[in-house]
């Protein structure tokens, strides 16, 4: 089970934002202790950790937060993709694309996303999981999880702050 927190801002990242976030991401260091990778996007106001816990693909390879080639999406993901190797093989019928970096179900997640696009996508994947997935053009960031709702995740709303996490610690 891997373990994400992050922040959107409407205002500038402070040191003391950053500092918190570093801190939420160490009460949940037992959700992910292989490693753990941090992005910052300062002139977005955006920022996120992910502690991973590696079973799918062990190598770094599968570390997160992972971005898309083209750098358009950025993703934090807790779960498992059941049908992964599924979508793979139709992402190869309907795109002839078979350039992947990685072996974990991350990857395939959000090259689903990438080239169906986030809705269709979530009506292909079949498994467990929560994301933040943040569109860096756009600068919109979507939050999903399972139908089931078994992988959760938290947000909270201020004024100025968008705060998300996978655990509520």
């Amino acid at each position: 089970m891997c373990g994400f927190v992050g922040i959107v801002s409407k205002n500038k990242l402070t040191s003391n934002l950053l500092s918190n976030l570093d801190t939420a991401a160490l009460k949940i260091k037992s959700r992910g202790p292989d490693f753990t990778g941090k992005w910052i996007n300062k002139k977005k106001n955006f920022a996120t950790v992910h502690n991973r816990l590696s079973i799918i693909d062990i190598s770094q390879k599968g570390n997160q937060p992972m971005h898309t080639v083209n750098e358009k999406y950025t993703i934090v993901y807790n779960g498992e993709l059941y049908n992964f190797k599924d979508i793979k093989e139709k992402i190869y019928k309907d795109f002839n694309y078979n350039s992947w970096y990685s072996s974990s179900d991350t990857e395939v997640l959000l090259k689903a996303i990438e080239l169906y696009g986030l809705e269709p996508s979530l009506n292909l994947f079949c498994g467990m999981f929560s994301f933040a997935l943040w569109d860096n053009i756009n600068e919109i960031l979507y939050l999903s999880r399972d139908i089931a709702g078994e992988k959760p995740l938290y947000y909270f709303q201020s004024e100025s702050n968008l705060v998300f996490a996978s655990q509520i610690k």
